[in-house]
């Protein structure tokens, strides 16, 4: 996912009554397939970019060590994510924004993807901080000022493939409502029982998202029989819809099918895990069930891909990383059964902590306040 920022006011939507007033346009866009990239390439001006992280080889891996703890500067000139630094909400913002957040869908019914929790929370978020929010569901144009890469290696592929001068791209990781994920040991015992996990369950894994080939639940689906072979008493839990979810229902019963889940649903279903999965096939920007299962204090599974390894699983004692294969993911598999909950628990800590110092919707928020205010006055453009 890319998200663009537009500084040209449009009458028509947001009012502009003079000069000093800002419009601030968001653009979220999730593209699925390569025939939809290629369409908007080709109704794209030729000085925007448009496009999904795909493969890229990162050294963002290594840019939360090389971030110095005292950084200062230029924030347009600002490489890793904003996520990094302290901006502080103590008082209220100096200006009062106009800001547009355009979303290609917006959360409707119980269970809402990823991409409108996405949006519902950065909206929210700026809505808390007294700014004058406006949502739409389709785009004023596509000629984009700045562009906000919610990954590092999102930021990276701009910067070094799509050559967008470094003064033009920002990473801001998105974030999270932590007061809508926190961690309930007991929910989670509640929920537990509820979907039916036995009390004698050594190890209970969980898998979220869409169920569809390109999320990787193909590798899954043929690698947790065999862990199952060995291992009878350790559980999967299945939260999501799509075409595999009948096929995971046919495993057995120490795979429990658990449909489409609203977000307090989500809650009770990361607390009743002890570890998150996320065998996904294809590079993505940023997937909001890391960063959800790492705030409630679970430890990661994950294919290895640049922005997975530069943003999330950025310590070893954060999980599991494993190549995008059968034989790869039942290895790992068999290291997590090894460790047992305790220990996963002991990593789930070390997860919750970092996800709390970066993957927060008020941290999210304030970056994006700060950009903002930079667009509109460089004073605002000076970090210290």
């Amino acid at each position: 996912m890319k998200m663009a920022f537009n500084s040209k006011p449009k009458k028509t939507h947001v009012p502009n009554p003079g000069r000093s007033n800002l419009c601030t346009t968001l653009f979220f866009i999730v593209l699925f397939t390569i025939p939809a990239l290629f369409l908007l390439h080709t109704v794209t001006p030729i000085n925007t970019t448009s496009m999904i992280c795909t493969t890229f080889a990162s050294s963002s891996s290594q840019s939360r060590q090389t971030i110095k703890p005292f950084w200062s500067g230029d924030l347009r000139a600002a490489e890793f994510a904003w996520n990094h630094l302290p901006f502080s909400d103590t008082q209220p913002p100096p200006v009062k924004l106009k800001i547009a957040v355009f979303s290609r869908k917006w959360p409707v019914g119980s269970a809402p993807g990823g991409m409108e929790r996405h949006a519902y929370t950065l909206h929210t978020a700026l809505s808390r901080r007294g700014h004058d929010v406006h949502v739409f569901t389709s785009p004023l144009d596509r000629n984009y000022a700045h562009h906000v890469a919610i990954s590092d290696s999102c930021g990276e592929m701009l910067r070094d493939v799509y050559q967008i001068p470094t003064k033009r791209v920002h990473v801001i990781l998105n974030g999270i409502d932590d007061d809508s994920f926190a961690k309930d040991a007991r929910l989670g015992m509640e929920f537990r029982s509820k979907v039916g996990v036995p009390t004698n369950a050594s190890l209970v894994l969980g898998v979220a998202g869409r169920l569809v080939k390109d999320k990787g639940h193909p590798l899954l689906h043929e690698a947790f029989p065999l862990i199952t072979r060995n291992h009878p008493d350790v559980y999967l839990l299945v939260a999501g819809s799509g075409p595999w979810q009948q096929r995971y229902r046919e495993l057995g019963p120490q795979v429990i099918v658990l449909g489409s889940m609203s977000p307090a649903e989500l809650r009770a279903f990361y607390n009743a895990i002890d570890i998150f999965v996320n065998p996904t096939l294809r590079p993505q920007g940023l997937d909001l069930t890391l960063m959800e299962a790492m705030l409630i204090g679970k430890p990661i599974m994950a294919s290895r891909f640049p922005s997975i390894k530069g943003t999330i699983v950025v310590e070893d004692e954060f999980g599991f990383m494993f190549s995008p294969n059968v034989d790869s993911l039942v290895e790992a598999l068999e290291g997590v059964v090894m460790e047992g909950p305790r220990r996963l628990a002991q990593r789930g800590k070390a997860c919750r902590e970092y996800a709390l110092s970066m993957f927060t919707a008020r941290k999210m928020a304030l970056a994006y306040e700060r950009l903002f205010l930079c667009i509109k006055n460089e004073t605002f453009c000076t970090y210290h």
